[in-house]
């Protein structure tokens, strides 16, 4: 099985011209949003769905450990505190800790966003107004940017959805940091940190592609 699935990553890179390491990072943001949003859906799954769900999360896990911190440093080390402080906020019995979580990945994913596609280079690539708010580019705009190379005929319907799931998380994160009364359980907590964790290994790999 494996093999021939290196075989069929392998044919459509070579069709499309997309390095097959963009081409698997989307099953992982495609499995990681769907996780996100089961969670949210059925907070109680039965004990064997539980089972089910838990080795695929384990294997997503596996693979951001070793690569995701790696990614952010990369940019910028001081990102590293920013994620640590995440991390530590989680796993305190803290009644606000979904808060102090959520705005700390809403300033690492703001940071990270500029540092992959700053302002400089946006107005080099479009002065397309509506992607511009108070003559500064939207993130919208730094997104689009970063998915500039791969943003085929072929990709383009995957690409627009994929933005705008982006920019449906990131309303879970600001919502998450203004709203008095909200809750989120352990679980739905680890499905926002996989989701952030993919979306950001994504990004800064098809920046890094092109």
């Amino acid at each position: 099985f494996s093999n021939l699935n290196n075989e069929l990553y392998n044919s459509i890179e070579h069709q499309l011209s997309v390095p097959k390491g963009i081409l698997i990072q989307p099953s992982v943001e495609v499995f990681n949003n769907s996780y996100l949003t089961r969670t949210v859906l059925n907070p109680n799954d039965d004990d064997d769905s539980i089972a089910t769900i838990n080795k695929l999360v384990n294997r997503v896990e596996e693979i951001n450990s070793s690569t995701f911190e790696k990614a952010i440093v990369s940019l910028n080390p001081s990102f590293a505190n920013v994620w640590y402080g995440a991390l530590q906020s989680i796993e305190t019995e803290n009644p606000e800790k979904a808060r102090h979580f959520l705005v700390s990945l809403r300033e690492l994913f703001t940071r990270i966003l500029k540092a992959l596609a700053p302002d400089e280079k946006i107005r080099k690539w479009s002065n397309d107004a509506s992607l511009y708010q108070n003559d500064k580019p939207t993130r919208k705009a730094r997104i689009l940017y970063l998915n500039r190379e791969i943003n085929s005929t072929e990709l383009s319907s995957f690409i627009e959805k994929d933005i705008d799931s982006i920019l449906e998380f990131w309303t879970i994160l600001q919502k998450g940091t203004h709203s008095i009364d909200f809750k989120l359980t352990d679980r739905q907590l680890n499905g926002i940190k996989l989701r952030f964790e993919s979306t950001v290994k994504f990004l800064i790999d098809i920046e890094r592609q092109s």
